[in-house]
C-alpha cells in the first residue's frame, strides 16, 4: 500500500494540475471536476483547499507576490545600496524562480487582475517600510505614493511587453535597461542610445 500523502502534497499536486490546464485554457472554461480527474482526487478533495478555480488561481498567484519578511529583506538590500552584478542576480533568481507563471499571469490570456493585486500588495508594502515618509508634508506624501505607482507601473509594463514579443531580448539585457532606467531615468537613458547610434 503506497503512502498516503500529506495535506501539504495534496494541495500542491491539485495547483499543479490547475496550472497546466490553465495554461491551455481560460480559468471561466475549467472545473473543478477537470483538475481533480487529472489529479486522480474526488472532487470533495478540491473543496477540502479551495472555495473554487478563482481560489486556487490566486493561491498561485499569492505565492509569486512578495510576502513581508521577503519585502524587508529587499528593503535591506535597496538601503545598502545593490550593485549592477548583485541586482542582475537578484534578477534572475526570481525571473528563474516565477518567470514562466508571470509569462501566463502577464500574457494576452492571463489574469486580468493580477497586475491590480501586484500594484496593491507592492504599495502596501512599500510604503509603511519607507522610513523617511513620516518627514513628508501631506501633498509631497500624495506625489510619493504617486511616485511609486509609476515606478511599479514602469516595471510591469516592461514585462509585459517583453512576455508579449517571445521575449526579443536577452534577460542580462533586459536587466541592464531597466536597472540603467532606474540609476539614470529613461530620458537620460533614450539619449544614450541616440548619441550611440549617432556616433556610428
Amino acid at each position: 500500500m503506497g503512502r498516503r500523502p500529506v495535506p501539504e502534497e495534496t494541495k500542491q499536486t491539485l495547483l499543479d494540475h490547475f496550472w497546466k490546464i490553465y495554461c491551455e485554457k481560460p480559468i471561466e472554461k475549467i472545473t473543478v471536476r477537470e483538475i481533480t480527474d487529472a489529479a486522480g482526487f474526488n472532487r470533495g478533495t478540491f473543496y477540502v483547499y479551495f472555495t473554487d478555480v478563482y481560489n486556487a488561481l490566486q493561491a498561485i498567484e499569492d505565492s509569486i507576490l512578495p510576502g513581508e519578511e521577503q519585502f524587508e529583506e529587499m528593503i535591506k538590500d535597496h538601503h545598502k545600496g545593490l550593485d549592477r552584478h548583485q541586482s542582475l542576480e537578484e534578477f534572475m533568481d526570481f525571473y528563474e524562480q516565477h518567470g514562466e507563471k508571470l509569462q501566463v499571469l502577464l500574457g494576452p490570456n492571463g489574469d486580468p487582475t493580477f497586475v491590480s493585486r501586484i500594484k496593491e500588495r507592492v504599495r502596501r508594502l512599500l510604503i509603511p517600510h519607507s522610513s523617511e515618509l513620516h518627514k513628508l508634508n501631506e501633498k509631497d506624501r500624495m506625489k510619493f505614493e504617486y511616485m511609486v505607482e509609476a515606478e511599479i507601473s514602469s516595471r510591469l509594463g516592461i514585462f509585459t511587453l517583453w512576455f508579449s514579443r517571445g521575449k526579443d531580448l536577452p534577460l542580462e539585457d533586459l536587466h541592464q535597461l531597466v536597472y540603467d532606467m532606474e540609476q539614470k531615468g529613461s530620458h537620460q537613458v533614450g539619449q544614450e542610445m541616440l548619441h550611440r547610434n549617432d556616433c556610428k
